[in-house]
């Protein structure tokens, strides 16, 4: 929620730090990989099936790149909107990918 008086025509106003993965959907390329972190102005609409989101005054910037993707963006602003669907079980997925588990013994295991 933003502060009061925060206008979104202000090309500072930021209320929300995003960060954008792009991976390939090529199982034999999963390391292939553009990370990009950056802050704008966003707005949260509730829906019964999940929420519409819009982004104003983003911007971004490069963090991290491995493999063969091409940073075709260079520092991208990113002004929209988009419907998001609740989905628990993809959003686990992503998560697990984004942070693979490590391979030594767990806490537990010590």
């Amino acid at each position: 929620i933003p502060l009061p008086g925060t206008r979104t025509d202000q090309p500072t106003a930021t209320n929300a730090v995003i960060n954008w993965h792009v991976r390939s959907n090529v199982p034999e390329e999963a390391d292939n990989k553009i990370d990009y972190s950056g802050a704008g102005f966003v707005s949260f609409y509730p829906k019964k099936t999940g929420a519409q989101i819009v982004i104003r005054n983003a911007t971004m910037t490069l963090q991290n790149r491995s493999g063969n993707l091409v940073d075709v963006f260079g520092k991208p602003a990113v002004t929209g909107s988009f419907h998001v669907v609740r989905n628990d079980g993809v959003v686990k997925d992503i998560l697990a990918s984004l942070n693979p588990p490590t391979t030594g013994p767990s806490m537990a295991q010590r």
